[in-house]
């Protein structure tokens, strides 16, 4: 990355850029790879009407509905396909977080957010909407392409199973799926 453009908050493009300030040399903001970093903060249109969160949610769950059955009309076919938690393996990106106050004064924390970490199945899965990438492979998580977006509509820990909402039939690409906190109830 080597730009960011801030929607007109004042905050955060400031505490962006006492966070990447110039350096002594040259004067150029650089980020964690020691590339120019542009910081800006764009102004917000006369025209822009906040949204609630009500209704921000509701927009995304009409958009993931689109992604799986198409428009009003139901045109695309969905499939849904039942695998074991031996088949595929869940992660997440940033596993670990520990929380300011809880390390020493004037101490940060070493953890790398971008760590990889490898999910276990269990109900906690139920309604993520997660990728399924084109590896099977922890390693090649971070530089591997998205295939699909899956929707995990249920877990069955005693049967160790999970049944997932791909949006086209045939045989998975990958059986690595990257999960985060995003979630919807499917309305079929």
């Amino acid at each position: 990355i080597n730009a960011e453009y801030m929607g007109d908050d004042e905050r955060l493009t400031a505490r962006l850029s006492s966070t990447f300030r110039p350096t002594a040399v040259g004067g150029v903001a650089t980020n964690s790879n020691n590339t120019p970093l542009h910081i800006e903060k764009v102004v917000k249109s006369g025209g822009v009407v906040p949204r609630s969160p009500a209704v921000r949610s509701h927009e995304l769950s009409l958009a993931w509905k689109e992604y799986f059955y198409g428009l009003r009309s139901h045109t695309l076919r969905p499939h849904r396909a039942v695998v074991s938690f031996d088949s595929v393996t869940f992660a997440r990106v940033g596993g670990v977080a520990v929380a300011p106050h809880l390390l020493p004064a004037g101490a940060s924390s070493s953890i790398d957010p971008c760590q990889l970490v490898e999910v276990t199945p269990s109900e906690k899965l139920l309604h993520k909407v997660g990728a399924l990438l084109h590896t099977s492979t922890l390693e090649d998580v971070l530089t591997t392409n998205v295939a699909a977006i899956v929707h995990i509509q249920e877990v069955d820990v005693a049967s160790k199973q999970v049944t997932l909402l791909l949006p086209s039939p045939g045989p998975m690409p990958g059986t690595m799926i990257l999960v985060g906190d995003l979630q919807w109830l499917d309305g079929g």
